[in-house]
């Protein structure tokens, strides 16, 4: 927008350029596209923030400080010191029930143990080797969450067996699976960087 790119600062001598934009959105998986949290979906951008701010009442100037009331089973999808974040403060807004499930085994668990711990110690249930393919929604609500199973191939890459099919019944899916770049302007202005299939 204003011409600040990679390319311009080094035709103006810099030698070198130190990015740190980090990574604003959340990945965004397409069978949650079009939800929002009327239907029952959060990312962990926009849940963990509503929970900061109830959980601190007098800290800001909002106009509500109120907790969200989570009725029901949760789904929270990855194993990363967010998701179990999300995880525990789901019980604390009222689930009856919270699954936390992930893509890997628990020996790729990234969390610290100490995160993991209370997920353990607050009774969140554990679905390792499941990758979420379809939200099942009724009355513009949801109802569940269709995954499939995930396993190694031969040369370690993680595959997902679209022949083996898990049903939860859920109310809510709390993404909580990673962030991204999703500014494509933000992204050629750091040309010649490249990114991976991640995109990172």
């Amino acid at each position: 927008e204003n011409g600040l790119t990679c390319q311009s600062l080094q035709k103006q001598g810099y030698e070198a350029v130190f990015l740190g934009i980090g990574l604003p959105e959340p990945k965004l998986f397409p069978a949650f596209k079009g939800l929002t949290t009327a239907n029952g979906y959060y990312s962990s951008k926009d849940f963990l923030p509503i929970i900061s701010m109830g959980s601190k009442p007098g800290m800001c100037g909002c106009k509500s400080n109120e907790l969200p009331s989570l009725v029901g089973n949760v789904v929270v999808l990855g194993c990363g010191d967010t998701a179990f974040d999300c995880a525990t403060c789901a019980l604390r807004c009222g689930a009856k029930r919270v699954f936390v499930v992930f893509r890997k085994g628990f020996t790729n668990i990234r969390a610290v143990p100490e995160e993991m711990q209370v997920a353990v110690e607050e009774k969140c249930e554990f679905m390792p080797f499941l990758s979420p393919k379809k939200v099942i929604v009724k009355g513009d609500k949801i109802v569940g969450l269709e995954c499939v199973r995930t396993e190694q191939d031969e040369t370690g890459k993680w595959i997902e067996d679209d022949d083996q099919t898990v049903k939860l019944k859920c109310n809510y899916v709390i993404s909580a699976f990673g962030s991204e770049l999703a500014q494509n302007e933000v992204a050629a202005a750091m040309a010649p960087i490249e990114f991976d299939e991640w995109g990172l």
